[in-house]
């Protein structure tokens, strides 16, 4: 069976090269036309190159044509069917949509630009302090509170308070409980890119300016820098001390302590002590393994002493706040090369706040073409909602949600209304007027980025013929997975009634060259345990579909039954126990079986004992049989001059 991608055509990187030769004229004829649907020759051009690069040999075009109208003719069932309108097949196909049309709304110059900004980043770090207060609260509004830290700001310039000390007053880091205010080196991409910008770019012994983010606003003190300590590779063996009492902490060094002593005299390996030992999950099953990991990426004891380490090199055991560790160095590197991290930098890129950035650059030429209609009255109208209450909600979210004529935005004709605004609101709490308008707004500003998007994708579905094809390929293809699946295989794979009618009308195909044993097989912990089993099972009706159940139900993990199928030097156990003793049984957790419900069978009694042989060919006969049946009920229409024109 043809797995869903492959048939959807999920071939993206050939659609460039493929396409070259293939560019639309003004005049595309119609080369032929499919159950009421006209292929122009462009894209059969397309599909019909597109193939043949797929495929070992080049395929002759009758036998090609042969092939694509039958594919066409399955869709067309699908579009009666209206599977096309099922959420499952919307949902899927909208995100390969926006997949496919990525490449296109990329900004590449500004991507290049973001990461070679990271990259010149990454080769040093920057030392910070950092204080942080809420957007608004129920005392303050959001110009209060970037006044109250202005203020803060003058205090420490003036060396009239301490920085420390304010951040542990006033800052709602939850990080400030922990390092008062010092968050350390902050390394780069590790933050969100606005913050980062201020801390990179903030001089030595400075302090930024006052700063608002969507997590409120900031004060940042950088107090010098270092050059970046590149990766190191290491594992570790952790013991967890975590919310312990002291007498599990005292035994918990004792045992890093004696596993320490084992290592450093070399009575065991590191590896095999880990997988045994280590605490971690994560790792411990990988031998303790954490891979490559640069500054910043561990808690501070631990990055430490994982950096004073060379190649081959073990520590002492270390404590942090989740217990104690030893940890061995397997490698040390720099800084990787721009060309080999690429990639994974340009990755990083499409997250958080620089994935914004980025779809904002590439939208701007469709932001341009699309420009976005806000409607301000409906801005205004939530504003005297939320003031009546002084804060955002459920009550107010659902009142605003029931204004659902009321326009908010239109971008391309389309357009949300107030109503669909409020009910994204009604997802979020706020303790004051001006926090729900920033919502609010917020909530719109994503509307218009995604909305604009819808329009690019429409633009260019209209004006890319390479990204029109290959949605047409997905498109279609998924229809025609579909459509196959309900039609054929699904059907097929369930319908064992229909495949006992073809196996007892094509007996002949499914001869055996031997004989097989057909029934039950038992295996159990010791003999007796078998002996008891096998005669439970003989001497009870116990329906086939219930044997599993019923014997552990009676026997828990000690036995177990499974149904066998073999000839003699096929399955060792078989063997053993039904072609007397042929191969010795394997040894192992089950020592003793017994055969039940069984016996040697020459040949094939019932489509079962050959389902997978007999699956595929009833699928084919099915397959074969509904084809005809589409090839009757829609018409084919092959226009063989312009068939001519296929190179």
């Amino acid at each position: 069976m043809l797995h869903k991608k492959f048939a959807a055509g999920i071939l993206a990187a050939l659609a460039a090269g493929t396409f070259a030769s293939v560019m639309v004229n003004a005049k595309d004829p119609v080369v032929m036309t499919v159950a009421g649907h006209d292929v122009p020759l462009s894209e059969f051009q397309y599909l019909y190159n597109k193939n043949n690069i797929q495929q070992q040999s080049k395929q002759s075009i009758d036998d090609y044509v042969k092939s694509f109208v039958d594919y066409k003719l399955r869709v067309a069932q699908a579009l009666e069917e209206r599977l096309d309108t099922l959420p499952a097949y919307k949902k899927e196909f909208e995100q390969h949509r926006s997949d496919l049309a990525e490449q296109y709304l990329v900004d590449s110059v500004a991507l290049d630009s973001m990461v070679r900004v990271v990259y010149d980043r990454m080769h040093y770090n920057v030392d910070t302090d950092h204080l942080m207060l809420s957007l608004s609260d129920a005392d303050h509004t959001t110009a209060q509170q970037q006044a109250r830290l202005d203020s803060l700001r003058t205090l420490i310039t003036n060396g009239k308070a301490d920085f420390y000390e304010l951040a542990k007053q006033h800052s709602i880091d939850p990080s400030v409980k922990a390092n008062g205010g010092h968050i350390g080196y902050v390394v780069a991409n590790t933050f969100p890119a606005q913050f980062e910008d201020m801390v990179f770019n903030t001089p030595d012994g400075q302090l930024s300016p006052v700063f608002r983010t969507r997590y409120g606003w900031h004060l940042i003190r950088v107090n010098g820098r270092r050059n970046d300590v590149g990766e190191v590779k290491a594992s570790h063996i952790l013991k967890l001390t975590r919310n312990a009492n002291d007498e599990i902490k005292a035994k918990k060094k004792h045992q890093i302590d004696s596993i320490y002593k084992a290592l450093s005299e070399h009575r065991t390996s590191f590896a095999a002590t880990a997988q045994r030992e280590s605490e971690d999950p994560g790792s411990g099953r990988n031998g303790g393994s954490l891979g490559w990991f640069g500054s910043g990426r561990m808690v501070p004891q631990f990055e430490q002493a994982a950096f004073a380490l060379q190649p081959g090199e073990m520590s002492k055991p270390i404590a942090t706040d989740y217990g104690w560790h030893i940890i061995f160095c397997e490698d040390r590197r720099g800084i990787a090369p721009l060309d080999s991290i690429r990639q994974n930098i340009e990755s990083s890129m499409h997250q958080g706040e620089r994935a914004e950035l980025l779809q904002d650059r590439g939208l701007a030429p469709f932001a341009k073409r699309y420009p976005a209609k806000i409607n301000a009255t409906a801005r205004d109208s939530v504003f005297a909602i939320v003031t009546r209450t002084g804060k955002l909600t459920p009550e107010v979210s659902n009142l605003i949600a029931s204004y659902t004529k009321i326009p908010a935005i239109t971008v391309n004709g389309k357009t949300v209304s107030l109503g669909e605004i409020g009910t994204q609101m009604s997802r979020s709490r706020t303790s004051n007027v001006e926090s729900a308008m920033e919502l609010y707004d917020l909530i719109l500003a994503n509307q218009r980025r995604s909305m604009t998007r819808d329009a690019a994708m429409q633009w260019l579905e209209k004006n890319e013929p390479a990204y029109r094809y290959l949605l047409n390929e997905y498109r279609d293809g998924m229809l025609y997975f579909d459509i196959s699946t309900n039609k054929v295989w699904d059907y097929a794979n369930k319908d064992t009634e229909g495949q006992q009618k073809y196996f007892q009308s094509h007996r002949n195909k499914y001869l055996w060259n031997a004989p097989k044993y057909k029934g039950y097989l038992i295996s159990a912990v010791n003999d007796s345990l078998a002996s008891v089993a096998a005669n439970y099972v003989n001497t009870n009706n116990i329906p086939t579909d219930s044997l599993v159940r019923k014997l552990r139900t009676q026997f828990g993990n000690d036995v177990k039954i499974e149904r066998a199928l073999a000839a003699k030097g096929e399955n060792p156990v078989i063997d053993y126990v039904a072609f007397n003793g042929f191969r010795p049984a394997p040894i192992g957790r089950w020592s003793a079986f017994r055969p039940v419900l069984g016996k040697i069978i020459e040949q094939p009694e019932d489509a079962s004992d050959v389902r997978g042989a007999v699956s595929v060919d009833y699928q084919k006969e099915l397959e074969a049989k509904w084809l005809e049946e589409l090839r009757a009920k829609y018409p084919v229409k092959i226009n063989a001059k312009v068939l001519k024109k296929v190179k």
